[in-house]
């Protein structure tokens, strides 16, 4: 296939194929190890390709962070068909942090990795990110049919904080689960009421 050839469905089907391939060695290797080379070469395009479909490396793992977020609310979604309460937001909170534990280089904010793919990232782009992740808890806890008994911000704040938690270090990995279940189900009781 031509680079310069490229039907509109051709770049779809490579930025799918790319972003599978960056999600994959970003949760083994991390955002600094992976490479345009890495990714071109495992997408089978040439690097000119590769500025056809992306501007930037950053363009490529914001792309990826968009359509695992993606994936990650459409499973929360399922979840809270099943169960608009606080049970479907507080298994909804289990399942996300058991997603993150295994990518943390994919959610731990503090990670250094993880902070120099931010570090790069434009003011503009941040607050777009941002501000979809406040839209998306606001929709979830709508869809949970529940409202914030005080501060809303405090108690996004709160559930933020808790998922947080899944980058503490290993040598209490054993009690980590456990510890998380138990703060969930305190916090959301506490902090949320049923509509």
């Amino acid at each position: 296939m031509k680079s310069n050839a490229f039907s509109e469905k051709d770049k779809i089907e490579l930025r799918t194929k790319m972003c599978a391939i960056c999600e994959e060695s970003w949760r083994k290797n991390g955002y600094m190890k992976t490479s345009i080379t890495y990714l071109t070469s495992q997408t089978k395009i040439s690097t000119g390709a590769f500025y056809l479909l992306y501007d930037t490396k950053e363009d490529v793992f914001v792309d990826t962070l968009i359509r695992i977020r993606t994936r990650l609310e459409e499973q929360i979604q399922r979840i809270l068909i099943d169960n608009p309460n606080k049970r479907g937001l507080i298994e909804s909170m289990k399942w996300i942090y058991r997603e993150y534990e295994k990518s943390q280089f994919l959610y731990d904010f503090s990670n250094p990795d993880f902070r120099s793919f931010y570090q790069k990232l434009s003011e503009e782009k941040l607050k777009d990110l941002k501000d979809s992740s406040i839209e998306y808890t606001n929709f979830i806890i709508t869809q949970a049919q529940l409202k914030a008994k005080g501060d809303v911000n405090v108690a996004y704040m709160a559930l933020n904080t808790l998922l947080y938690s899944v980058s503490m270090p290993a040598e209490v990995q054993s009690e980590k689960m456990a510890a998380f279940d138990t703060l969930v189900e305190i916090a959301v009781d506490t902090l949320f009421e049923e509509i």
